[in-house]
C-alpha cells in the first residue's frame, strides 16, 4: 500500500508563466465552532492577504456576510449573500476573529 497524502504543497509554475505565491496557516485546539470556521475559511480561500483582511473586517462590521454552503441547517437568509450567488449567510464573529488572526500571521 502507498502512503496516504492528506495535504500537498502546490506546484510552482516554471518558465514564462506567472508564479503563484501561496501561504499556509493552521490552528490547533481553537475554541470556536468547527462549522462556522469551516465556512469562514472557505470564503477567504483564494483571496489575497489584503483582500482577505478587508473582507473579514467587513464581516465584523456586518457590511458583508459569510455565505453558508455546506453546514447550512437552520441558517437564516440575508440579502448580503447575493454577491456570492447564495441566499444563506451569517456573521460568525468569533470564527472571523480567529481566521483574521491566522491571516495576520501569514
Amino acid at each position: 500500500m502507498g502512503k496516504t497524502v492528506y495535504s500537498r504543497n502546490p506546484a510552482s509554475s516554471k518558465g514564462n508563466h506567472s508564479i503563484n505565491i501561496v501561504a499556509r496557516a493552521a490552528g490547533r485546539d481553537l475554541r470556536v465552532h468547527y462549522k462556522n470556521t469551516y465556512e469562514t475559511a472557505k470564503a477567504v480561500k483564494g483571496l489575497t492577504i489584503a483582500k482577505a483582511k478587508q473582507y473579514l473586517k467587513d464581516v465584523l462590521a456586518h457590511r458583508r456576510c459569510v455565505p453558508y454552503t455546506k453546514h447550512y441547517g437552520g441558517v437564516g437568509r440575508t440579502g448580503q449573500a447575493a454577491e456570492f450567488g447564495k441566499t444563506l449567510g451569517r456573521w460568525p464573529e468569533k470564527s472571523v476573529k480567529v481566521v483574521l488572526g491566522l491571516v495576520n500571521n501569514l
